[in-house]
């Protein structure tokens, strides 16, 4: 059985835990979508966009590309004190 270069390799998840939310439909038919044209499943679609996520997060543990005017203000200074 070959596996494709994005496929995670037999075993490999098996520490894996589940992580169970709602989206709306869309969200889910993109993610169906995507597996489809990467040959990964719905799971495996999901480890690589919190890869990528992950690696935009800057040190005060929020993604870069974040509206961080969203956010109370107390947020940053509850972590200052």
């Amino acid at each position: 059985m070959t596996t494709t270069p994005l496929r995670r390799k037999r075993g490999t998840g098996l520490d894996n835990v589940q992580l169970v939310t709602s989206v709306p439909s869309e969200d889910k038919q993109l993610v169906v979508a995507l597996g489809n044209r990467l040959g990964m499943s719905q799971s495996e679609v999901m480890e690589v966009v919190l890869k990528h996520l992950r690696d935009e997060i800057s040190q005060d543990g929020i993604p870069t590309w974040f509206d961080r005017s969203q956010l109370p203000e107390d947020l940053f200074t509850s972590k200052a004190s």
